[in-house]
């Protein structure tokens, strides 16, 4: 039950992150894709460990069994073997009593060694969420604006100094300090403090002991590569939720990043998307519009719309405090529409009416507007819908989305 408990618990932790993501800035995004891959990789680990740990322990009660039914071991005799090879088998294979001890010890270290990795990444996911409410903390404490980089990266400068510190202070003069001197008290507090939350090598008592009689810097390495390893696997798994034309022989397929001629993208129609797993992109309602309205959703998102409106409609962020609540409103949705224009088969609408609403399917803040069709002839057209431009000035390419009468 746990396996599959923690199984079920990747594709959960998979929601909770496509429906985090659209909400926060670019600069706080780090932040909380950290927090994800080690998450993650944690309960990866955790999945492997239980699963290795089942197939080494059944191996282990297995021999235990058979010894229990055939106590006198194997009868290399009765084997249709040849006199080498029979004579290179019982050199390989150790008695059964040994293969005993041999399968009951290799279950019980790796399963020591990965429950200790997973709450290692449980650790440091802790503290990877510990940082990120500190900053937000900080951010809405603090008068002036800071980057989200140098905030985070700052504060966890600040979490893991005092321990770093302490290792190289023991490791040059450890030996120079009194033991039962102020200093020597300091640091052992120190390692104490960071010693209960997994920190150092003796956060727990099982990777100690592993790693005492199998080799420090052995055990370190396997560390190492393991969380690198399930790091690696969550990334890759997440390249290929958002962006899965990625992954196979498709190297003659045109990438939907350098055009959008001819590309028709299921997150476009809200018939057709995944609101759990599908990028906040303008989207209508369905590709063939039979009725004489198309209902156009855009999105906001806090990593572009938020900086543009910085850019280009500054008073719609800093309102003042006698501004009328609706006289702001309609400030933002007219800078809005100044951001998002649309167009029609080449057609600039000069009519476009933006109000302020939500996706009913992610209750997310976006842009809704009510687009006349009738108009429009039958067959194919193109509906194009402009974005601000990035960080670095440059020009963002507008949404394409085709649909028919």
């Amino acid at each position: 039950m746990t396996v599959f408990a923690l199984i079920q618990l990747t594709g959960w932790l998979d929601d909770r992150y496509f429906a985090v993501a659209p909400r926060v800035g670019e600069d706080w995004m780090r932040g909380v894709l950290i927090v994800y891959l080690y998450l993650k990789s944690a309960v990866l680990i955790l999945v492997a460990t239980f699963i290795a740990h089942l197939v080494l322990r059944a191996q282990w009660i297995a021999l235990v069994g058979m010894h229990s039914v055939h106590p006198g071991g194997i009868d290399w005799l009765r084997l249709r073997l040849g006199t080498i090879q029979r004579r290179a088998e019982r050199r390989r294979l150790a008695s059964v009593p040994e293969q005993i001890d041999r399968a009951d010890d290799r279950a019980t270290v790796v399963f020591a060694l990965g429950t200790y990795l997973g709450t290692l990444l449980l650790v440091l996911t802790a503290s990877a969420v510990l940082v990120l409410l500190a900053a937000l903390l900080l951010k809405a404490l603090l008068p002036r604006h800071i980057g989200a980089v140098p905030l985070l990266g700052g504060l966890f400068a600040l979490l893991v100094a005092p321990f770093l510190l302490a290792t190289a202070l023991d490791a040059l003069l450890g030996r120079r300090i009194a033991a039962d001197g102020r200093a020597a008290r300091m640091l052992e507090a120190v390692f104490g403090v960071y010693g209960r939350i997994g920190f150092g090598s003796s956060g727990s008592a099982a990777y100690a002991l592993v790693a005492s009689r199998g080799g420090h810097r052995t055990i370190r390495w396997i560390t190492a590569v393991a969380i690198l390893a399930a790091v690696l696997v969550v990334a890759g798994q997440l390249q290929a939720e958002t962006d899965p034309e990625r992954f196979g022989e498709y190297a003659v397929w045109p990438d939907d990043a350098a055009g959008t001629a001819r590309s028709i993208r299921s997150p476009h129609y809200d018939r057709l998307r995944d609101p759990r797993r599908d990028p906040a992109v303008p989207f209508i309602q369905d590709e063939v519009i039979r009725h004489d309205w198309l209902r156009l959703t855009v999105p906001f998102s806090p990593a572009h719309d938020a900086q543009a409106l910085g850019a280009h409609c500054p008073e719609v962020l800093a309102p003042r405090a006698d501004e009328d609540p609706d006289a702001r409103r309609v400030a933002f949705a007219d800078c809005m529409q100044q951001l998002h224009p649309v167009s029609i088969d080449g057609r600039r609408l000069a009519d476009l009416h933006y109000d302020l609403g939500s996706d009913p399917r992610t209750d997310r803040p976006a842009l809704r507007a009510m687009l006349d069709m009738r108009g429009l002839g039958r067959g194919r057209h193109e509906l194009r819908v402009g974005r601000p431009a990035d960080a670095n000035g440059t020009e963002a390419r507008e949404v394409v989305i085709p649909f028919w009468r």
